[in-house]
């Protein structure tokens, strides 16, 4: 409904009819806060949902950092280690995916005190299990390595992926 509402008001923006264009795109605003206010629901239904889709992104990021590992292994192997614009940019990687390892913290930080999830939880342990792993510093140190020419060590990409593995 709101999808349809906002092309009226894009069709009503061609015709150059304001005023059919502004009523369309608020009947679309509307829609959408309706929609937001059902999805975040409220207590622990939507304490739920936020730990399943926290869920899902630590796996997405174990997946990455695999993904990451694997290169850095193939690289060691094939003597691409020197291959400067190959370490830059799985340099570019790690820090990318440092900042999702830190996100994900953030928000199991959040969600280990919000109301609807008990102490101990997925997201009280995952906080801590990535804030004492060190996951994203050690992220970030390795893509300072790389930059400044050292090789990838893929045993090291190893250990973060079993770390975020555990989360």
């Amino acid at each position: 409904a709101a999808m349809d509402q906002m092309r009226r008001a894009a069709d009503e923006l061609r015709r150059e009819n304001g005023e059919a264009a502004a009523r369309s795109g608020q009947r679309a605003s509307d829609e959408l806060r309706k929609l937001e206010q059902r999805l975040r629901g409220t207590g622990a239904d939507a304490a739920e949902r936020a730990a399943a889709d926290l869920q899902a992104e630590a796996q997405q990021v174990a997946q990455e950092q695999r993904r990451i590992a694997a290169e850095a292994e193939r690289m060691e192997k094939g003597g691409e280690a020197a291959g400067t614009d190959a370490r830059r940019r799985l340099a570019a990687d790690k820090d990318r995916l440092a900042d999702r390892v830190d996100n994900v913290r953030r928000e199991a930080g959040r969600l280990a005190g919000a109301r609807g999830v008990r102490p101990g939880s997925d997201p009280a342990r995952a906080a801590g299990e990535l804030e004492k792993q060190r996951v994203g510093e050690r992220m970030r140190e390795g893509a300072r390595q790389l930059r400044e020419g050292s090789p990838p060590a893929s045993g090291q990409e190893q250990q973060l992926a079993q770390a975020l593995d555990r989360v």
